[in-house]
């Protein structure tokens, strides 16, 4: 399985917890995947193609979840002589026309209908609509290779919106031509991380931040040397667990339901991953020491041990 796969499995498998969250990654997908018969006004067929079954699902659930049980669902599996089956999802309703008005993908009159350019919606939660993007044309190379995360676009217009919309959002973003694509890509690591936090791609951000500890360890040993002062694999293994079990706890419950002591470690172990328990508790106060660290971040992975047993 790809670190790219393992993404979009993970994403598919956070359903949308509202309609607006929902709507949002939907039209997300449609920008970039969706591809529509209008040669009806009043029956518009819609369908989507992926090699990942997941996805797949993931879109008819949304569709059946969110938005109408009225929709007429089709999934064929292509098989292909790579090995690797194609899976296309067909929608077809004339309620699809009222829906693709409601969220204005259409232009519409009474003999003709077309895709319109409009990407600018007032409703957009930003998140869910960047998960959206991703999942309908993301990817990642391997961070043990390189760091690197692109949406591969057909449409210019499109590209050039989606850029501008993560760089307001704190992405530095910047777009290239690939053949017939537009490839809107990210390469610094802090910002991959950031990217793949926000859409909800936890276990991502966890297994990318364990790969770029281990790799900056290796090629800087002397940087690393002054931020650890005991065991330097121990130490990276457990700011990892206790990272894992600090981003679940706000995952499930958020941070501000913890104790005001154990919120504030869990803050700063955040923010410095590499940093030892003695310098992390010299950002307290009153500064606090290592073993007062180490018992708080310890109550922080029972609380998360216990979350999960109750799942």
């Amino acid at each position: 399985m790809t670190f790219s796969f393992g993404i979009k499995k993970e994403l598919c498998s956070n359903f949308p917890k509202t309609y607006e969250k929902a709507l949002s990654e939907v039209i997300g997908i449609i920008k970039v995947m969706g591809i529509f018969d209008l040669s009806d006004v009043n029956k518009v067929s819609f369908k989507i193609s992926s090699e990942n079954k997941n996805i797949i699902d993931y879109v008819q659930n949304m569709f059946l979840e969110y938005f109408s049980n009225k929709f007429i669902f089709n999934i064929e599996r292509i098989e292909c002589f790579s090995k690797i089956n194609n899976y296309i999802l067909k929608i077809n309703s004339k309620f699809m026309v009222d829906f693709f008005k409601e969220i204005d993908i259409f232009n519409l009159n009474s003999d003709s209908i077309s895709v319109n350019d409009k990407f600018d919606y007032d409703f957009i939660e930003y998140k869910s609509f960047i998960k959206g993007v991703f999942i309908g044309c993301g990817s990642m190379s391997n961070p043990e290779k390189g760091y690197h995360l692109e949406f591969v676009i057909q449409n210019l217009n499109f590209s050039i919106y989606f850029r501008d919309f993560l760089n307001y959002h704190g992405f530095n973003s910047k777009i290239i031509k690939r053949k017939i694509y537009y490839v809107v890509y990210i390469k610094e690591a802090d910002n991959i991380s950031k990217i793949l936090g926000t859409i909800g791609a936890c276990n991502a951000v966890l297994d990318f931040e364990n790969i770029r500890v281990k790799k900056e360890y290796s090629n800087n040993k002397n940087r690393l040397r002054n931020c650890i002062e005991a065991n330097e694999d121990k130490l990276i293994i457990t700011s990892v667990r206790q990272v894992r079990a600090i981003m679940f706890i706000d995952d499930k419950i958020g941070l501000d339901k913890l104790p005001k002591n154990l919120k504030e470690i869990a803050e700063i172990r955040l923010k410095y991953k590499e940093m030892s328990l003695k310098d992390l508790g010299m950002f307290l106060k009153p500064p606090l020491g290592k073993s007062g660290v180490l018992h708080r971040l310890r109550k922080i992975e029972k609380i998360a041990e216990d979350l999960k047993s109750k799942m």
